[in-house]
């Protein structure tokens, strides 16, 4: 102890001798010990924690990809395409990204707001908890339905004092009467972060290919991300078909990542999986290595010809077949 008390003494003396590098090092360590503690706190929060969702292992990007990696927008028809895989999505859901600035008008003063557009589902797929009353109805979210709202817990605290009889009342957004028919629990963190949410309310028939939406799906339980690849390719083809000029790169398809890793990217900038979506030796597009072959047989229960595997997709579109034909490496592709 007397040893160090001496060197402490000698290192203070040595120090206040030189006033300048003394200060100098202690700014340099409080810029590293600060630049170590912000780096930390993000990687902590984007890449060490969870996602904040129920089970956010089984929350999924819907993407399609080309052949320079992956893109994660959607289109309204695109979005009816996915939301038909009823045999790997518990829930499917759409909202615009970039979202509306709302004007919130009457009571004492005017608000601007964030808002987005979801589609029925999304608060079914992020497991969205509600303070009071409840969130849109498929009914609420067809073209031509009712003007509803459901608004964020700080909202509700900071513009209407936790009133419990909102519900049912009717604000004004944009200038037009909306009906709040619930509000979301404290804990509930969006991406993007949104004051108010409104119903999407896209057309089943829509052939607009403007891509503005995001898509995200919870998995059934069960589901691997092998299976689920398997049937968004299956998607692929049957989109392909009905809109060819939509999907026209020969490896154009659809496939999925996990949310989280949509979150934290990839640091060459593209998340594109060879392996999910081209065949061994990846001379052939849209096919699919062996054990995409098993997962497939695990979600479709078509027979096996002799021309390889006949797979029923009559959970993806009705009535619609396809047929996977085996090659010289023992993968298949679509015929």
């Amino acid at each position: 102890m007397e040893t160090f008390l001496t060197n402490l003494r000698q290192c203070l003396r040595t120090l206040a001798k030189s006033p300048g590098f003394t200060l100098v090092a202690v700014l340099t360590l409080a810029l590293g010990i600060g630049a170590n503690t912000a780096i930390f706190s993000v990687v902590n929060a984007v890449i060490l924690q969870p996602l904040s969702y129920p089970n956010p292992d089984r929350l999924v990007e819907l993407v399609w990809t080309t052949a320079d990696g992956i893109a994660d927008v959607a289109s309204i028809p695109k979005f009816n395409a996915w939301r038909q895989q009823t045999q790997v999505f518990d829930s499917v859901a759409a909202y615009d990204f970039a979202g509306p600035g709302i004007n919130l008008t009457g009571g004492d003063r005017p608000e601007q707001l964030k808002g987005i557009h979801v589609s029925a589902d999304y608060f079914r797929v992020f497991g969205a908890p509600m303070a009071i009353g409840r969130t849109f109805s498929a009914e609420e979210d067809r073209p031509g339905g009712p003007a509803v709202v459901v608004i964020s817990n700080a909202l509700w605290r900071s513009r209407f004092g936790r009133d419990p009889g909102l519900v049912n009342r009717t604000i004004d957004l944009g200038g037009e009467p909306y009906v709040v028919i619930g509000v979301l629990g404290p804990s509930f963190l969006s991406d993007p972060k949104s004051d108010v949410w409104l119903p999407l309310k896209p057309d089943p028939n829509s052939i607009d290919q403007g891509h503005y939406l995001r898509a995200t799906a919870r998995l059934k339980p069960g589901v691997t991300m092998e299976q689920a690849k398997v049937a968004m390719q299956l998607a692929a083809v049957q989109f392909k078909q009905k809109f060819p000029k939509a999907l026209s790169g020969p490896k154009d398809s659809f496939s999925v990542v996990r949310l989280k890793d949509g979150v934290i990217g990839d640091p060459v900038g593209c998340r594109f999986d060879p392996a999910a979506l081209a065949c061994t030796g990846g001379r052939h597009s849209g096919c699919l290595t062996d054990p995409q072959i098993r997962a497939a047989k695990n979600i479709y229960a078509g027979p096996t010809t002799s021309a390889g595997v006949r797979i029923s997709t009559s959970g993806l579109l009705p009535g619609t077949e396809l047929d996977w034909a085996g090659t010289e490496n023992s993968s298949a592709e679509v015929a």
